[in-house]
């Protein structure tokens, strides 16, 4: 992949697959390593987040925040630091939030009123339902969400 698209706030930016070299990653087209899901939503900590000493760990964690209060400048002004940061690594604790941020899914939701939940009424096809819940279990066999059949996830 030669480079993260150019993203503009108010336009939906472009996912791109991961290179052939490359495995998941916690952000579009960055290097990655086994993570779980390729959207990083993985809430156990990877080699390098268990090893990080606790105060490095805030540290990156106040800089995500930082960047997330003023997230529009930061993808116009200063766009390749957003970059780098994400071929570095997304804390955990903050994935969900990137995520959304990242791929504009809240403007896709505005600008969409009442899609998702017509999407979700709509019933699924039994063969992909199957395949999505042994995966489920798979990823998060533990998680609280996903632990019983029908459960809230």
């Amino acid at each position: 992949v030669a480079d993260w698209p150019s993203h503009r706030p108010s336009s939906p930016p472009h996912l791109l697959p991961p290179s052939p070299n490359t495995t998941s990653s916690s952000c579009p087209a960055g290097p990655g390593r086994p993570r779980g899901p390729p959207w990083g939503a993985d809430p156990r900590p990877g080699p390098r987040e268990s090893s990080v000493p606790v105060d490095v760990a805030r540290q990156r964690e106040l800089k995500w925040l930082e960047m997330f209060a003023h997230w529009d400048k930061w993808l116009s002004r200063r766009y390749q630091k957003v970059k780098l940061r994400c071929r570095k690594g997304i804390p955990s604790s903050l994935r969900a939030k990137a995520w959304q941020l990242l791929s504009n899914s809240k403007e896709l939701l505005e600008r969409n009123p009442g899609r998702f939940e017509e999407l979700e009424r709509q019933p699924g096809d039994p063969k992909w339902l199957d395949v999505i819940e042994k995966d489920l279990h798979r990823q998060f066999p533990f998680h609280e969400m996903f632990a019983a059949r029908g459960g809230h996830g």
